[in-house]
């Protein structure tokens, strides 16, 4: 297993643990670091790029629902990274104890 594939695991399962299940539940795990668990062969998983992030969707039917996401997000101690713009609310990054963001 390259050492890529193996970061980005250690950063999905910490990212999953700092969500919970309430949390983790209606998310999907999305973007590069998804990339090698989609692999089967070891040559393509040791061609995947290291990403620094932990890329999440939700599915939110308004802004109702995606105040209720950040309000649980914040009952679970997931301290927000706040952007200065008015995308936030679509666009909302997360920082877990590792240092890793869950967006």
């Amino acid at each position: 297993m390259s050492m890529n594939l193996q970061r980005h695991r250690e950063m999905l399962q910490l990212v999953a643990e700092a969500l919970g299940a309430v949390l983790r539940t209606p998310m999907a795990f999305v973007g590069g670091c998804t990339t090698g668990l989609l692999l089967t062969d070891a040559f393509s998983q040791d061609q995947v790029r290291h990403t620094d992030d932990v890329d999440l969707i939700v599915h939110v039917l308004g802004y109702a629902d995606i105040r209720y996401v950040a309000a649980t997000a914040q009952t679970a101690r997931i301290p927000r990274q706040f952007r200065a713009t008015r995308s936030d609310l679509y666009d909302a990054p997360w920082r877990t104890a590792g240092g890793f963001y869950a967006r």
